[in-house]
C-alpha cells in the first residue's frame, strides 16, 4: 500500500507543470512522496534505516567500519548495509538531478514505473497471497 500511496503521488507530480515555484502542487506530492517513503523505510527487516536523518547515517557508518576495523565482525555486515543504501541514495539523487534537468518533473516517470511494477509483483508474489489471505497484509 506504501507504495502504491508513493507511485500515485509521484505520477500526480509528473503529470503536473514545473512552474519552478517551490510550493507548486508538483513540488508538494514530490515532498508528500518522500514522507511517505520515509515512513515507510524507518521500519524495515533490516532495522532502522535512518532516511531523514543524513548526518546520523554516516556518522553511523563510520562507527561499523571503526568497530570492524577493530575485530567486532558483525560491525562488517551494517556497515555493508549502510555503505549499500548510501549508494543508492547517491545513484538516486544524480540521476533525480540529470532527470529533472532535462525534463523536468516529467522525469518522475521512470520511479512511477518502477513503484508501479513493484507493486504489481507484491500483488502476485507468494508471500503477499499468503499474508492477504491469513489477514495480516503489510
Amino acid at each position: 500500500m506504501v507504495r502504491l500511496t508513493e507511485a500515485l503521488l509521484l505520477g500526480g507530480a509528473a503529470m503536473l507543470p514545473d512552474d519552478g515555484n517551490e510550493l507548486s502542487p508538483a513540488f508538494v506530492l514530490t515532498v508528500l512522496a518522500m514522507g511517505v517513503q520515509n515512513a515507510a523505510l524507518s521500519r524495515t527487516d533490516l532495522g532502522n534505516v535512518g532516511v531523514t536523518y543524513v548526518p546520523g547515517t554516516l556518522a553511523k557508518f563510520g562507527r561499523m567500519i571503526a568497530a570492524r576495523l577493530t575485530g567486532l565482525r558483525e560491525a562488517g555486515r551494517e556497515a555493508r548495509r549502510l555503505a549499500s543504501l548510501w549508494l543508492c541514495f547517491a545513484i538516486g539523487e544524480v540521476g533525480g538531478g540529470l532527470g529533472h534537468a532535462k525534463l523536468g518533473f516529467g522525469a518522475l516517470w521512470l520511479p512511477v514505473s518502477v513503484l508501479f511494477a513493484l507493486v504489481l509483483w507484491s500483488a502476485v508474489s507468494p508471500k503477499f497471497i499468503e499474508e492477504a489471505q491469513e489477514g495480516s497484509m503489510p
